[in-house]
């Protein structure tokens, strides 16, 4: 090791944070800190950031992580708590003024709400009362507020996407310690972002070549976007131990009890946000009714790392190396294709390489799967033809980055028509009724076509093959001439439909269909890995 990256191993050590991204230590984040009435504290990775919203009056606080960057992340948390009662620490030896001092967070093996009764965690059992995962405080406000309540929390992103800078994704009360106030739009109540929503990071009074920002970072304007939706709440690595094997990666939680680490239980893909580690903070009723003053404050501390062998191993050589952490991270990194032969179910879910991937089910002589991610946005160009549109090319170009053995598996289709039509086209066939015949847009395979990935046409998100509605409760009552992407007349033929998967649509509707959205791709897999050439 080289004695720059000791200095900086040393820094870390100083400062009991760490975070690393893109190499060994290629960028980090020494010094990340948020402070409320309570001394909270967030520190993120150089393409990722923490997340503390947090709200004096109503005790809300919410922890979770965002990766803003473009490469998958292995994320931890780890919690340290530290209560004085006038002036003096409940724990010995703990010292306001030394966060190295402070207690680390280890939860019952059995009952992540209560403390393990043989470390020093004990001590805040009758103090504090945390509540974990997305636990729905706050749901009638947020119903009020026409949120969906359905899916994750909706939440603003940062706006500070310099991997080099220190500050949080502070908002309400909360504090970052370098800036001394908020760093984030909102006040930090349950619930504050809506659905829909956005937020200009700019006095929209100001001329636009004169705009500073509010907040720290870009002074444009942002969507509200929604955290994963948590498949269960933060369990501890003791009950993780008896999950099925299949549900040993995926969107939750596992705190390792030995250790206070709390995991992301998959690698957290780019514009992707965790679910709520902490969802609320409140103070017992015992602290409260002590006589004097007191201090309580909780340390968040967070290692972020890319997912490389050189990365997993230092990330482990700061602590925490336990046998069952190993065993979830190295299973994040695991090849799990499913054979679709009842392997798995339509509407279910597989890892490969840490990545999580959608199974639609059988559709055009194969079987249709598409990543739970978007790839990012494009457009048509300057054509309404798919084979030349640029969207195919960012298709093809997700393609070539998949894993080999995913690649293995993946069908040559054919695409039928791959005619956009416009706004106006599109309003007159429903207006007029009129039909186009939809087994001209289904995508199948075809041994003369392209093994590739592609975009879905709307006849493949609504049909299986053409013959039956997707998730029908009832049929909708919608003309079969849907085509595949299409250009609208509000921007010419640069506008581009996109495909997202919601869990709030209609009954009938797997998919939501935006303009302008991110790009989802599909990938036609075969039944079985021996079927493939």
């Amino acid at each position: 090791m080289t004695p720059e990256k000791k200095r900086k191993l040393r820094n870390i050590a100083l400062l009991a944070l760490l975070g690393l991204i893109g190499g060994t230590f290629a960028f980090q984040s020494f010094n990340q800190q948020a402070i409320n009435d309570r001394e909270g504290q967030n520190n993120e990775g150089a393409a990722g950031r923490i997340h503390d919203y947090y709200n004096r009056e109503t005790e809300n606080k919410d922890v979770f992580v965002e990766n803003y960057g473009d490469e998958p992340l292995l994320v931890r948390i780890q919690l340290k708590e530290f209560l004085s009662k006038n002036g003096e620490s409940i724990v010995i030896d703990a010292e306001r003024e030394n966060l190295e001092s402070w207690t680390v967070w280890q939860p019952s093996a059995r009952d992540i709400h209560r403390r393990n009764e043989d470390s020093p965690s004990h001590a805040f059992e009758s103090y504090t009362d945390w509540t974990f995962g997305f636990s729905g405080e706050g749901v009638h406000e947020m119903s009020a507020r026409n949120m969906a309540i359905s899916g994750g929390a909706p939440y603003m992103p940062t706006f500070n996407h310099d991997r080099g800078d220190e500050r949080t994704a502070a908002a309400g009360d909360a504090l970052d310690y370098v800036e001394g106030g908020a760093t984030h739009p909102g006040d930090g109540t349950e619930g504050y972002w809506r659905q829909h929503a956005t937020f200009k990071n700019y006095d929209p009074e100001e001329a636009e070549e004169d705009r500073s920002p509010l907040f720290p970072g870009r002074a444009v304007e942002q969507d509200v976007q929604h955290t994963l939706l948590q498949e269960r709440p933060p369990i501890t690595m003791a009950v993780w131990e008896g999950l099925d094997e299949h549900e040993k990666i995926g969107r939750y939680w596992v705190v390792d009890e030995e250790t206070g680490w709390a995991y992301w239980a998959s690698y957290l893909q780019h514009g992707q946000a965790t679910s709520y580690l902490i969802d609320q903070a409140d103070m017992a009723d015992a602290i409260k009714a002590t006589p004097g003053s007191w201090f309580y404050a909780i340390l968040v501390q967070g290692n972020m790392v890319s997912p490389t062998e050189d990365n997993i191993n230092t990330f482990f050589e700061q602590g925490g190396d336990t046998a069952r952490a190993r065993d979830l991270v190295n299973r994040m990194g695991e090849t799990n294709i499913p054979n679709f032969n009842g392997d798995i179910q339509p509407d279910e879910s597989f890892f490969v390489e840490g990545v999580e991937y959608g199974y639609i089910g059988p559709h055009g002589g194969g079987h249709l799967v598409v990543p739970m991610q978007s790839i990012g946005r494009s457009n048509f160009g300057e054509t309404t033809d798919y084979m030349s549109s640029n969207v195919r090319q960012t298709a093809n170009a997700y393609y070539n980055s998949l894993p080999a053995q995913l690649q293995r598996r993946v069908l040559p289709v054919s695409y039928g028509s791959g005619r956009g039509i416009d706004e106006e086209e599109l309003e007159h066939q429903l207006n007029s009724g009129d039909a186009l015949d939809i087994e001209d847009y289904i995508t199948r395979v075809d041994e003369r076509g392209e093994r590739t990935a592609f975009i879905l046409s709307i006849v493949d998100i609504l049909f299986y093959d053409g013959k039956r509605h997707r998730n029908t409760a009832e049929p909708p009552s919608l003309p079969d001439f849907w085509t595949r992407t299409t250009a609208g007349k509000d921007f010419g033929i640069t506008q581009v439909y996109g495909w997202s998967v919601i869990s709030d649509a209609p009954q009938w509707r797997k998919w939501e269909i935006n303009e302008i959205r991110d790009v989802l791709p599909a990938l036609m897999l075969s039944q079985i890995g021996e079927m493939q050439k």
